[in-house]
C-alpha cells in the first residue's frame, strides 16, 4: 500500500510538472503571438495599437529583444509622423534595450543589429554625433547581410564634421550595397563646409558644375528617380555653393530641372488652377470684391534671421487690403516653441497660421493649394528640401521669393525675387533666374530685444576663460558669422590687419564641430603663420547675453568675403560696434552690409573699396587713429535706430502685391535708389494671360 502511495504521489508529480510546463509553454505562446500581433500592427502603422501589447510581453518575457526592438520602432515612428519629438527619447531607450538584449543571442542579433542603426539616427537628430557614430560603426561592425543605412547615416556623420573624403567612402560603401539615387545626387552635389584652401574651393566648384551638368543631360534611363523626394533629398543641393561667391545661376537651373523631373510627384498645380489664366484666377481680387490674399511659407518663421527680417512684413501689411495666410512647415521631430517671440508676433499678426509638419510632400501643398492664395511669398525657399520642392510646384498665380537664402532660386515656377536697390547693381538681372524686383529703401522691421546682463568687455573675457589671452588694451577685431562664410582666399586679408596693428586680437566663431574648427585653423595657420595665430581666438559656443556682449566688446567688425552679413551686421550696428565691408562686384550676397551701410549714411568711413582700404579702414577704426573709432560709435548711435520700423519699403511690397494682381504690364526693369520716392518701383509682372497647367521639366 505504502509502495503504491508513493508511485501514485510521483504520478501525480510528474502530471503536475508536464501540466505546469504545458501552461507555462501556453502562456510564451501566448506572449510570442502577442509580440507577433503588435510586429502585425506596427507594419500596418497602427504604433498606438502596438505599444500597449508589446508592454504586456516584455512584463512576461523580459528578455524579448524583438519586443523591444518594435517598441522602439513604434515609438520612433509616433515622432517621426509629427505626434511629439518626446517619443524619440522612448524609443532611444527602448532601441537600447534591445541592443543590450539581442547583442549575444543568436536569434536576437539582427534586432539588436538595426538598433544600433536606428538609435544612431536619433542620436544624431539629437545633435549627439559622438553617440550617432558609435552606433553606425557598431552596426557596421555587426554584418548583417544586406544593411547600407548605418553606411549612409556615418556619411551624413562625417559631413556634419567636415570630414568629406570620410563622407564620400562611406556613402559609397551604402551605394554599392543600395542603389538610390537621391544619394547618388548627393554625392555629386556634397561640398565642404569649410575648405582647406582657395584651390580646393575652386575645384569644388568646377566639379559640381561639370556633375550638374551630366546629371541635366543624362538620358532618361540615367536620370535621378525618386519615389518619395521629401524623405529622400538630402538638402537643397545648392545650398553652399551661394558661399563661392560666384554667379551659378545656370547651374543653379540645372538642379531645379534635375530634382524636378526626378520623380513624378513633384509637377503639381492647384487644382484651382487648372484650365484657368492668370488674370482669370485673380478676377476677384483685382476687382476688388474682397481682400487680396497673401501667404508666406517657411521654415524659419521663429527667431531665426529669417523670422526676424520678415516678422514686419508680414505683421504690418494693411489688413484691409491684404488677407495674409502664414504656412509654418516644420520637421516632424521639431517642436514648435510657442514660446518664441517672433513665432508669437507672427502668428498673432496672420489671419490665418496653419503649422505644417513635413511628413509627406501632398500633406504640405494641400492645405496650400486649398487656401486659393492670389500671391505666395517663400522667405527661404532654398533652405531645406521641403520649401524647395514646394517651389516646384504651382500652388498660386504669382509666386515671389526673398533673400531668406540670398541666392537666386533656379526654379521656373518663382515669377519673381524680390531685394532691395540698396543691395543690388544696375546688372544684377544676370543672376537670377527669376524676374528680379528691387524694392527702395529696406524692411527689417523690429530692433533687436537686448537679453539682460550683457557683459560687459572685461566680464565677458572672464566667463569665456579668455582674460590671459585677450590684453586689456587689445584692439579686437570680431569676423563672427558662421565659417562656411570664411572664404580662403580672405585669410591673407586678416593676415594683413594683424601685421598692420600688432595690439590687434581676432576672434572667430565656433561651429558645431571641432572639426571644423581644426580644419579652419590649420588652413589659417598655414596662411597667417604661427605667430600671427596667437592672436587668433575661435570662441566657443556664446550665451546670447554673451553673444550681443562680444558684439559690443570688438572694436570692429570685419565683415566676411564674398558672402557677407546681414543679421549679425545689424545687431552689431545695434549695439553701437562700427562694422567695415569690402562688397562684392555683383552679387547681392556680399553687399548687404553696404547696403545698411549706405541706408545709415556710414558707408563713406566704413564701406571700403579693395583689400587694402578695408584693412587701412579697420585698423584705423580699432585703433581710434585720430578719435577715428569715436566719431564713427557717436554717428553710429545717432542713426542707428532709423534703419527699423520703416515703411517705405512696406508700402513698396504692397505696391507690388497691387501690380501683380492687377497685371501691369511688362516694363524694363527699374531699380529704385536710395532715398527715391515709393512710386519708383516697376514690376515686370508676369503674363497676365498665361494658362496654367501642370508644369513639366
Amino acid at each position: 500500500m505504502i509502495k503504491m502511495a508513493m508511485t501514485m504521489t510521483m504520478t501525480m508529480a510528474a502530471a503536475i510538472t508536464i501540466t505546469i510546463t504545458i501552461t507555462i509553454m501556453l502562456t510564451l505562446n501566448h506572449f510570442e503571438e502577442l509580440v507577433q500581433a503588435a510586429e502585425a500592427l506596427t507594419n500596418q502603422g497602427r504604433f498606438m495599437e502596438a505599444i500597449p501589447k508589446l508592454k504586456k510581453a516584455l512584463k512576461t518575457l523580459p528578455k524579448h529583444a524583438q519586443a523591444a526592438f518594435l517598441l522602439g520602432l513604434s515609438y520612433a515612428s509616433l515622432a517621426e509622423s509629427g505626434r511629439g519629438s518626446h517619443y524619440f527619447d522612448d524609443a532611444g531607450v527602448w532601441y537600447e534595450k534591445a541592443i543590450e538584449l539581442g547583442t549575444d543571442s543568436v536569434r536576437f542579433a539582427n534586432f539588436a543589429t538595426v538598433a544600433h542603426s536606428n538609435v544612431g539616427n536619433i542620436r544624431q537628430m539629437q545633435g549627439d554625433l559622438g553617440a550617432a557614430k558609435r552606433h553606425f560603426r557598431a552596426a557596421i561592425k555587426r554584418k548583417m547581410d544586406g544593411l547600407f543605412e548605418p553606411y549612409r547615416s556615418l556619411g551624413m556623420v562625417y559631413e556634419k564634421q567636415g570630414l568629406i573624403p570620410q563622407a564620400k567612402r562611406a556613402f559609397a560603401k551604402s551605394l554599392a550595397m543600395h542603389t538610390e539615387d537621391a544619394l547618388r545626387l548627393h554625392m555629386a552635389d556634397i561640398l565642404p563646409l569649410v575648405y582647406s584652401s582657395q584651390d580646393e574651393q575652386e575645384q569644388a566648384g568646377k566639379t559640381y558644375v561639370a556633375a550638374m551638368d551630366t546629371l541635366y543631360h543624362a538620358s532618361p534611363g540615367e536620370r535621378i528617380a525618386m519615389n518619395n523626394p521629401l524623405k529622400e533629398l538630402f538638402s537643397v543641393p545648392h545650398y553652399y555653393l551661394a558661399y563661392h561667391g560666384v554667379n551659378y545661376v545656370e547651374t543653379i537651373k540645372q538642379v531645379a530641372a534635375i530634382v524636378g523631373r526626378s520623380s513624378p510627384d513633384i509637377p503639381y498645380t492647384a487644382p484651382w488652377l487648372l484650365g484657368k489664366s492668370r488674370r482669370e484666377a485673380l478676377a476677384d481680387a483685382a476687382s476688388g470684391s474682397r481682400r487680396i490674399r497673401v501667404g508666406f511659407v517657411s521654415m524659419y518663421l521663429r527667431s531665426h534671421s529669417v523670422g526676424k527680417f520678415i516678422a514686419g512684413t508680414i505683421a504690418h501689411l494693411d489688413r484691409d487690403k491684404y488677407e495674409v495666410v502664414v504656412f509654418a512647415t516644420r520637421e516632424t521631430y521639431f517642436e514648435p516653441d510657442e514660446g518664441d517671440r517672433f513665432r508669437a508676433r507672427i502668428k498673432a499678426r496672420a489671419d490665418t497660421w496653419l503649422d505644417l509638419p513635413k511628413v509627406t510632400l501632398s500633406g504640405l501643398r494641400k492645405p496650400i493649394a486649398d487656401a486659393k492664395l492670389d500671391i505666395l511669398v517663400w522667405p527661404s525657399v532654398g533652405m531645406d528640401p521641403g520649401n524647395y520642392l514646394l517651389g516646384m510646384e504651382r500652388l498660386a498665380p504669382i509666386q515671389i521669393a526673398t533673400h531668406g537664402h540670398a541666392s537666386t532660386t533656379g526654379l521656373p515656377l518663382i515669377d519673381y525675387f524680390v531685394s532691395y536697390a540698396a543691395f543690388e547693381t544696375e546688372e544684377a538681372q544676370e543672376n537670377y533666374s527669376e524676374s528680379l524686383i528691387t524694392l527702395p529703401d529696406f524692411l527689417y522691421y523690429y530692433p533687436p530685444t537686448l537679453p539682460a546682463n550683457v557683459p560687459d568687455r572685461l566680464e565677458l573675457w572672464a566667463e569665456l576663460g579668455l582674460a590671459a589671452t585677450i590684453p586689456p588694451m587689445a584692439h579686437v577685431y570680431a569676423c563672427p558669422q558662421t565659417q562656411f562664410k570664411l572664404a580662403p582666399d580672405f585669410d591673407v586679408t586678416f593676415k594683413a590687419v594683424l601685421e598692420a596693428d600688432p595690439a590687434g586680437v581676432l576672434l572667430l566663431k565656433t561651429y558645431s564641430s571641432p572639426d571644423l574648427d581644426a580644419i579652419l585653423v590649420r588652413r589659417m595657420t598655414k596662411a597667417l603663420g604661427a605667430k600671427l595665430m596667437e592672436r587668433v581666438v575661435v570662441l566657443p559656443r556664446l550665451t546670447g547675453p554673451q553673444w550681443f556682449g562680444m558684439l559690443a566688446a570688438a572694436d570692429v567688425i570685419l565683415d566676411s568675403y564674398p558672402f557677407g552679413g546681414y543679421t549679425t551686421t545689424l545687431e552689431a550696428l545695434y549695439m553701437g560696434t562700427p562694422v567695415v565691408s569690402l562688397p562684392h562686384p555683383s552679387l547681392m550676397s556680399g553687399r548687404c552690409t553696404l547696403g545698411f551701410l549706405r541706408i545709415l549714411g556710414l558707408d563713406d568711413v566704413l564701406g571700403a573699396e579693395s583689400r587694402t582700404d578695408y584693412v587701412d579702414r579697420a585698423v584705423r577704426v580699432a585703433s581710434n587713429v585720430d578719435g577715428v573709432g569715436d566719431d564713427i560709435r557717436a554717428r553710429i548711435a545717432t542713426v542707428k535706430d532709423s534703419i527699423y520700423e520703416r515703411t517705405a519699403a512696406l508700402r513698396a511690397w504692397e505696391r507690388l502685391f497691387d501690380e501683380a494682381v492687377a497685371g501691369v504690364q511688362p516694363t524694363d526693369l527699374h531699380l529704385a535708389k536710395i532715398g527715391a520716392p515709393t512710386d519708383a518701383i516697376v514690376s515686370a509682372v508676369a503674363d497676365p494671360d498665361h494658362v496654367f497647367d501642370v508644369y513639366t521639366p
